[in-house]
């Protein structure tokens, strides 16, 4: 199981990428051999506990795009309606150290944006990025993955980011979108939202998430499956005061080899209520694009 981009909005989940080996793998070595049975029964997606031989790495891009969103403002009784755009790029790495260890970093995240209402322009606040640069050690204790900083104490307020790094693996989430049964092109099933967790940027998901298996082709030289869902995700956080809303489509590039996702790409429409402060309450809607791109190598 490949680890997918650290969330965007909260741990971060654009160029051309692919996957490829350090050295020419002899043919019939397991690195070579796929890991579908013949189509005539149908291709295994992915498999429980499935993870990687130790040495396989690789990086993590992602980019979030919300542009030319309707907001629209209540301030003390007064609406006032502007314009939204929000952008974020994420890198990652990863590296399995070996079948109970793994090691991840969030190696940069930039957030880019602005608010417009009228002839006046807020730009995005620049926070600061805590993980990054700071490489987390996910590993398996007593049958159960934790995660932890390598070295050093975490912040209290960065432990849940932390932690939802170990979560993907425990949840078993490529086992639960994709079954893990031999599946055949033109298969169709629905998807339990609520056995995910975590979605690009929502947290503990209610909705529907109807999955197709649409075909297989090469995707820069690899053999995958490619799987489209229908989404209709909805996400609330009563700690941040915001609910989230999630409809579109979400195409996916899957290795059959590896069985990983090599690339996915959202795109659909978002909206976003909010209580940011006392008496202020924001409406945002339009359009989304998220993109997601794993690069595999191997030692």
């Amino acid at each position: 199981m490949i680890p997918r981009i650290l969330p965007l909005l909260i741990v971060l989940p654009l160029l051309s990428i692919s996957c490829k080996r350090k050295e020419p793998v002899p043919p019939g070595t397991a690195a070579d051999t796929p890991s579908a049975p013949p189509s005539e029964t149908g291709f295994i997606l992915a498999k429980r506990g499935h993870i990687p031989p130790a040495g396989t790495r690789g990086k993590t891009e992602g980019i979030l795009t919300i542009d030319n969103a309707t907001i629209l403002s209540h301030t003390d009784g007064r609406e006032s309606k502007g314009v939204y755009f929000h952008g974020i790029e994420a890198r990652g790495t990863f590296e399995f150290l070996s079948d109970t260890k793994i090691r991840r970093m969030l190696v940069s995240r930039k957030i880019t944006g602005k608010t417009v209402f009228g002839d006046r322009e807020f730009p995005e606040p620049v926070k600061p990025v805590p993980l990054e640069g700071r490489p987390i050690l996910v590993e398996k204790k007593d049958g159960k993955w934790v995660a932890a900083l390598e070295t050093g104490t975490p912040e209290l307020e960065w432990v849940p980011e932390i932690e939802k790094m170990a979560d993907f693996l425990n949840r078993e989430v490529d086992v639960e979108l994709y079954g893990d049964n031999p599946r055949k092109v033109g298969d169709k099933w629905d998807v339990d939202p609520t056995k995910i967790g975590s979605f690009a940027i929502l947290d503990d998901m209610t909705g529907t998430y109807a999955m197709e298996f649409t075909g297989i082709e090469d995707y820069q030289g690899i053999r995958c499956a490619v799987l489209k869902a229908e989404v209709d995700l909805a996400s609330k956080s009563d700690e941040r005061q915001m609910n989230m809303r999630l409809r579109g489509t979400v195409t996916t590039h899957r290795s059959l080899g590896d069985l990983s996702d090599l690339r996915t790409v959202t795109s659909g429409n978002i909206s976003i209520d909010a209580t940011p402060a006392p008496d202020v309450t924001a409406h945002i809607e339009g359009p989304v694009e998220i993109t997601q791109k794993i690069i595999i190598d191997r030692l």
